[in-house]
Formats: structure tokens, C-alpha cells, sequence
């Protein structure tokens, strides 16, 4: 029997802000030595900008606090103890037994997040908490998030797929119908491939 999910992007579209970057913040509070990291963080972020590097190359950055965590399991189950509330409200109204989040956020943090509400699956980016290193291709971005979905769940169909970036529209594409998100609206996102449907 073909799986069919809705699938949902998670930072900025169900959880109110970036996931990533608050985890960073709430590690650099509850952590020693993880200042430095900030600093980096920026400069790579400015170099993004910049376009002296992809995206990418800014994720493979950017978890390299990761092995200076003493207990990281602890710390992303109490980051989540705080943090759970960020999830937005309407997300809940979905039948999570059919949700699919499919993010460029690490694969730990989602991991985490499924265990409390209990939706379907992820696909995300794969990071090695021990070592900070991206595992397993690119960051889960774009062109990227559709090719993994392809890869991971080869005989899903996507029912509908919810979003707040341009940069998922290839997912948008793929789903029978998609919906584009701003902080609590939600609105139809017609794509060339939905033309007609």
C-alpha cells in the first residue's frame, strides 16, 4: 500500500524561528567555552552572505560545537522542555500519524521532537553528534530535501506539503496540493505544477 504524507518544513513554518540556532543559544548558556563559537558562527554566516560559501559549507560550520557538549542527549531533551512551546498551534490540528517533517535542521533535534509528538517520520540533515559532522550528502535545503525524500521514502506520495521558504518549492511541486506559511497564515501555493490540477 502507498504511503502518503503531508509534509512540513519545520523552521519558521511549525516552529517559530530556527531550531538550530536556538539549540546553539541554549547550549552556549548551559556550556563553558562555547563563546568562541558564536564569533565563528557570525563570520560564517557574513561569508554566506557574502556568497564566499554555500549553504552547506556554512552547516558542516556550524554543528562543530557539538563534541564540546558533555551530555548532548540531556541537553536537547531539556532544550525541548523549553522550547516545545515554539511549535505553532495549528500544527497540532494535523493527524500526525501522517506527518512527514522534511528540514535542513539536524536529524538529533527532530529525532527529539518526533519522540513528544509522535508524527509519522523526518527527513533531515544528518549530523554526527560526536563529531559535529555532516553525514550522509548535503544539507537537507531545496533540490536537495525533494532528491532525499525520493531517496528515503520511494514509494510515498505527498498529500500536501507546508512551507514558509521559496527555497521548497521543488517539495511544493512534488505535492498535490501545498500551502505557503507566514508566522500564523496559511495560503494555497500554486506552482508551475500544480497548473491545471
Amino acid at each position: 500500500m502507498q504511503e502518503t504524507y503531508v509534509g512540513c518544513d519545520l523552521d519558521g513554518t511549525i516552529y517559530r524561528g530556527n531550531c538550530s540556532i536556538d539549540f546553539f543559544l541554549f547550549c552556549m548558556r548551559k556550556t563553558q567555552g562555547l563563546n568562541m563559537f558564536f564569533l565563528k558562527h557570525l563570520g560564517n554566516y557574513i561569508k554566506y552572505l557574502l556568497r564566499f560559501h554555500d549553504f552547506h559549507e556554512n552547516t558542516e560550520k556550524f554543528y562543530r560545537f557539538t563534541p564540546e557538549l558533555e551530555n548532548p542527549e540531556q541537553l536537547i531533551q531539556e532544550f525541548w522542555d523549553k522550547n516545545i512551546r515554539k511549535i505553532k498551534k495549528w500544527f497540532y490540528s494535523l493527524h500526525m500519524e501522517n506527518v512527514l517533517i522534511v528540514s535542513a535542521s539536524a536529524d538529533f533535534l527532530i529525532k527529539a521532537l518526533q519522540e513528544r509528538l509522535n508524527f509519522a517520520g523526518y527527513v533531515a540533515t544528518q549530523v554526527d553528534l560526536k563529531t559535529g559532522t555532516v553525514k550522509g550528502g548535503r544539507t537537507c535545503i531545496g533540490k536537495e530535501k525533494l532528491k532525499r525524500f525520493q531517496q528515503e521514502k520511494p514509494e510515498a506520495r505527498l498529500e500536501a506539503f507546508y512551507s514558509d521558504s521559496k527555497k521548497d518549492r521543488p517539495m511544493a511541486s512534488a505535492a498535490k496540493v501545498s500551502y505557503k506559511v507566514k508566522r500564523n497564515s496559511i495560503k494555497i501555493w500554486k506552482t508551475r505544477n500544480h497548473a491545471g490540477r
